[in-house]
Order: structure tokens, then sequence, then C-alpha cells
């Protein structure tokens, strides 16, 4: 055998041998299993364990299933701001780059006005100017 073949048989063989202790480790051997599963219980309609009032307890008490998204929002490069003070052009780039975001060149937004409850309204249009949807855009959360 040649020397470099020799280590990386020995490395792999070293990987598999701790791969399986480990998993020797986890495994629960027959005799410590229980003979019956626990009764459900009246609130946990479905056997997954992430649905009921499991999850609605963890997610309650601050146990989020994705802890770091606060920090990130925390500590990102953007901080997010309460209120983003937005004007019709800004709503106006929001949209494009929606569009722009998932691809769509052709379409164009149009009829970009106020509208009421301090809200921005704004519609998509086909390249000849044929209204697609309207929506709206609130000035503070965007």
């Amino acid at each position: 055998m040649r020397p470099r073949f020799r280590k990386t048989t020995l490395a792999a063989l070293a990987m598999l041998t701790a791969g399986g202790i480990a998993a020797g480790t986890l495994a629960i051997p027959a005799s410590a299993q229980q003979a019956a599963p626990p009764a459900a219980s009246a609130d946990s309609a479905h056997p997954h364990p992430m649905h009921g009032r499991w999850m609605h307890d963890r997610w309650m008490k601050g146990h989020h299933p994705r802890p770091m998204m606060h920090m990130l929002r925390t500590w990102g490069l953007f901080y997010p701001a309460a209120d983003k003070h937005l004007t019709r052009a800004d709503a106006t780039q929001i949209a494009t780059g929606l569009l722009l975001w998932h691809g769509n060149h052709s379409w164009k937004v149009v009829d970009v006005a106020a509208a009421p409850h301090n809200r921005i309204g704004f519609a998509f249009a086909t390249a000849d100017g044929s209204v697609i949807a309207r929506f709206t855009m609130d000035r503070r959360t965007g």
C-alpha cells in the first residue's frame, strides 16, 4: 500500500468507527422502550408534535422555531425604521422592484396616487397600458 492511500483509508475507517459509536449511544435498547404509547391529550388532535397546543405553548413562551431571526433584525446591516415616511416615488420604486425581483420586465407601475388612511395606491399594467391589478401600500410600514 502506498503511504497516502493508507492514511486516507485509516482516516475513513476512524470516521466510520466514530459514527458507529455515536449511533450506538443514541440507540434506545428494546428493553427501555415503553410498552404502549402515551395517551393523547384532549387538545392534541394532530399526532405530530409541531402542531396543536405544544407548538402554541412554545411560541407564546418565546421559544421560537428560528431564534436567530430576532438577532438578525437587531444586529443586521439595515435596521427597520418604525415609520418609513414613504412618498409616491418610493412606492413606485418598491413596486417596480417587486416586478423585477420576480423577473417581470414587461409590466409597469401606473396610477400612483394618495389613498385614504395614510396609504398610497398603485396599479400594475401591461406594456399596452391595460391594468392588471390594483394595490395600496401603507406609508409607514411599506
